[in-house]
């Protein structure tokens, strides 16, 4: 289990900064082809395309800051499929120009990856499914670190 878990560690550290480096196509291909990700506010991206698209338009609101994704408590079980269920807490700091560090408000990621042979280099994990939960339910409030009063 040590080296699962060590492994799906290391799929985040490898997945998240090609979204937060503009790598988008890099990032869809992270995702199976029909990859889903799912707010839970109603909102729902199917298939690369789709996630390509979607992160672009979602990725435009953070020009000229950078963007870091902070996981934590992460829990990995696998089903007797051999996909695995993986949740975690996670949260996003913006730095704008001038140094000003601001965070959205913090969320739980609930993952089913799959070991997929799709493309060069062999066997890896991908997202099948991705759903995502802010820690609010005023959603008005939720990017550019509007929980904190700042606009």
């Amino acid at each position: 289990m040590t080296d699962l878990y060590s492994g799906v560690l290391e799929f985040y550290a490898r997945q998240m900064p090609l979204m937060e480096e503009g790598r988008i196509e890099e990032y869809a291909d992270t995702f199976t082809e029909d990859g889903v990700f799912e707010h839970a506010l109603g909102w729902r991206l199917e298939g690369r395309e789709q996630l390509i698209e979607g992160t672009r338009s979602g990725l435009a609101r953070y020009a000229g800051k950078a963007l870091r994704h902070w996981h934590d408590r992460f829990t990995v079980d696998r089903r007797p499929d051999g996909a695995l269920d993986v949740t975690y807490l996670a949260m996003v700091s913006l730095v704008d120009e001038q140094g000003q560090v601001t965070f959205e408000p913090s969320c739980t990621v609930r993952d089913v990856l799959v070991w997929s042979e799709e493309g060069a280099g062999g066997g890896r994990w991908r997202t099948r499914s991705r759903f995502l939960r802010h820690d609010t339910s005023d959603m008005s409030r939720v990017w550019e670190g509007r929980l904190t009063g700042r606009t």
